[in-house]
């Protein structure tokens, strides 16, 4: 972290820099006053505790410390009877602690005048202009490592550049500039026309006192001026002289430190507020800062309320107000419940009473000085005046309800056009909601525009306004749709019969038309007249059937004549394979379920018996022939089928007939396709078959018996 100035001085001067600081304070304690220099070699907020020597102290506190060590010596020392003892001039010098302090004394300040410090390490300080009544002095200080301070040690106010201009009669003038920091009764040094002069002047609150002569004389010689009367009297050995019609101000200006530094700004001290410019000077009178204007009076306090220029006692004077911040007011005001009007440059308009009109062109109506507000009738006629003021114009809110002001101000009622129709009441009040003429009713939206050529929800239902403003009733084609409007111009929804037909109404109003609808408890098809259809009805390729109520069948078997339909889930006539609760069923291209039918579907061929079940795991006879068919619903053919404990083999078209089948190199013989054990004679020869049912050849062991078959199967006797 940087260090700052007083961080240095602490820490490379432990040594010195507590002599040096009492040293200076000592030399301003001979002015009736303690000024601690720390707070102007350390201008930055300090860090905590510092090492000075053998002591540690705060900066926070060391401003008390100081002043504690400085009166005691102070009382020790025997400075103030050096100071007291001397008339004239005189410098003498002083060893304190290492530093040299070389301070000059003058009778007419009761105290040191000037002081010089010289410290070991090479830092020096110079102080002058010493003031015991503003406990003021001007320091400059040069600290070992070059840095400098120089400028004043003060807090609090300071009186700067006092002076009184002077005119006589004939026009001549001198000016008194004096040094001193407050005008106090007293004697004072200035300057005319390069000479050097005295002046003795009473003084009170600052301003020159001419009940008391002001006395004059030549500084170094004993030629005296008084003033008496208005006029100048020249005393001395040389000659008298009287000039007529002396009068004269005094000027200053004022700052005010804070610590230790010049400050600029706001100020709030004790209970008032300043205002210091750039250069640090109070300002006073009427000042702009950011944009805004006040006035601080010549004690430099910030001014709120009242100010009149031209007397309290009379409504002709310059009058200006300034608001609670200071601000002055321009525009129009409301004060103590009254409105006033202050122009551009903030001074009240002395308006004429009954109607005036504003500079903006806004008009106000004057009552006794005052501009009244709220509700005004003249000539029969209403206005209204605003919160400000003014007269309104065009559409006013006033409380909850809105009324319309003509150009000239007067309250219209009845209908106007302003954009769009509005009805004001008897009472001018804008009408909102439902309105009735005596002939007809309209409706008025929140923004109390009448409806027209639109769609209007009142909160209960919809309704649809011509550009009249009437209500339509009956039909409404409107933009590609159709509508029906009831007797009160009520929008219809849902189902309604019309001349003995039934149409359906969405939730827009539009009437259902060549599409689909549900009104909750059923899908319904309208035809482009708004019927809905029944029975069979071809919709984008698909058949649906609808019942007599117009309610389209779903999920749900339909029976016509001899033939059965099933309509799915979507209410699509079903063609095809479809599994209908566990069981399968198929359904041709007309949708009729296949009964007592043989379906190929694929090399595959299947059975629909008389309940349009399909066959599956089980024989079905069709006519002199049985068939079997697979738990898949596949007709069995050119396989091994078994049924309990026989065995059976369908040829290529399902048939089980009786003959020879060869499968791989074995021979078997079936009896309506079933597979035959044991002896058996066919044409005439004895053929044996094992109890897989294969065809034994060779010699075999039957029943204990040998036995001989030739290579064809047949027994040899």
């Amino acid at each position: 972290m940087p260090v700052t100035e007083g961080e240095w001085y602490m820490s490379n001067h432990s040594g010195w820099g507590k002599r040096l600081l009492v040293s200076l304070s000592v030399l301003l304690c001979f002015g009736f006053f303690c000024t601690i220099l720390s707070s102007v070699v350390s201008r930055d907020e300090p860090p905590a505790d510092q090492s000075m020597g053998s002591v540690s102290f705060h900066y926070a506190t060391q401003r008390n410390s100081f002043a504690a060590d400085l009166m005691d010596f102070l009382s020790s020392a025997g400075f103030v009877s050096d100071a007291k003892a001397y008339s004239s001039e005189i410098t003498k010098t002083y060893v304190y602690d290492t530093c040299t302090i070389e301070a000059t004394y003058y009778a007419s300040y009761g105290g040191i005048s000037k002081a010089v410090v010289t410290c070991p390490d090479g830092t020096t300080a110079t102080l002058k202009s010493f003031s015991s009544s503003s406990k003021t002095a001007e320091a400059k200080i040069v600290y070992a490592n070059g840095d400098t301070y120089t400028g004043s040690l003060k807090n609090g106010f300071k009186e700067q550049g006092y002076g009184a201009i002077y005119t006589w009669a004939d026009g001549s003038s001198f000016t008194g500039s004096f040094s001193q920091d407050i005008i106090t009764s007293g004697t004072y040094s200035y300057i005319e026309n390069g000479n050097p002069y005295e002046v003795y002047a009473k003084y009170v609150n600052g301003k020159l006192d001419t009940s008391e002569p002001l006395r004059f004389r030549s500084k170094g010689t004993d030629s005296y001026l008084t003033v008496e009367d208005g006029k100048v009297i020249h005393v001395g050995t040389t000659r008298l002289e009287t000039r007529e019609g002396l009068s004269g101000y005094t000027w200053s200006t004022r700052e005010y430190y804070h610590n230790w530094e010049i400050y600029k700004g706001w100020l709030y001290l004790d209970g008032e507020t300043y205002y210091f410019d750039t250069d640090g000077e109070m300002v006073k009178g009427l000042t702009t800062i950011d944009g805004h204007t006040y006035y601080f009076n010549s004690s430099g306090h910030l001014i709120t309320g009242w100010l009149k220029s031209g007397g309290y006692s009379t409504v002709t004077s310059d009058i200006r107000y300034f608001d609670e911040e200071g601000k002055m007011v321009t525009g129009t005001k409301s004060i103590d419940g009254f409105l006033f009007v202050f122009d551009s440059d903030g001074l009240m308009k002395k308006l004429q009473d009954e109607w005036q009109q504003l500079d903006d062109g806004s008009w106000v109506y004057v009552d006794n000085f005052i501009l009244l507000q709220g509700w005004l009738q003249d000539n029969y006629q209403w206005y209204y005046l605003r919160d400000n003021g003014t007269m309104a114009v065009g559409w006013q809110q006033i409380g909850n309800d809105w009324y319309y002001f003509a150009g000239s101000g007067v309250m219209l009622t009845g209908w106007i056009y302003d954009g769009g129709y509005y009805y004001l009441n008897s009472n001018g009040v804008m009408t909102t909601g439902w309105y009735n003429d005596g002939k007809r009713w309209y409706f008025f939206d929140s923004s109390g525009k009448m409806a027209a050529n639109e769609w209007i929800y009142d909160g209960a239902a919809w309704y649809y306004f011509d550009a009249d403003g009437q209500y339509k009733t009956g039909w409404l084609n409107l933009n590609n749709s159709k509508y029906y409007l009831g007797d009160s111009g009520r929008m219809t929804t849902g189902w309604l019969e019309i001349n003995r037909k039934w149409y359906y109404f969405d939730s827009s109003g539009a009437m259902a038309a060549n599409r689909w609808e549900n009104d909750g408890s059923a899908w319904y098809y309208f035809d482009a007249d708004g019927q809905y259809v029944t029975g069979w009805k071809q919709i984008n390729g698909g058949w649906y059937y609808f019942e007599s109520s117009g309610a389209m069948v779903e999920n749900k078997w339909k029976q016509e004549g001899n033939n059965w339909y099933y309509l799915d889930e979507s209410g699509i006539r079903t063609t095809g394979w479809k599994q209908i609760d566990g069981s399968w069923y198929y359904f041709e291209s007309s949708g009729i379920m296949a009964v007592s039918k043989w379906v190929k579907d694929g090399n595959n061929w299947y059975y629909f018996e008389s309940s349009g079940v399909m066959a599956a795991g089980k024989w079905v006879k069709d006519g002199n022939e049985w068939y079997y068919f697979e738990p898949s619903g596949v007709m069995a053919a050119n396989k091994w089928i078994k049924d309990g404990n026989d065995w059976y083999y369908p040829d290529e078209s399902g048939l089980c007939r009786t003959r020879w089948l060869k499968d791989g190199n074995s021979y078997f013989y079936l009896v309506s396709g079933r597979r035959i054990t044991g002896w058996k004679n066919i044409d005439g020869i004895w053929y044996y078959f094992g109890q897989n049912g294969k065809m034994v050849v060779g010699t075999v062991m039957i029943d204990g018996t040998e036995y001989h078959f030739d290579q064809n199967g047949a027994l040899i006797d």
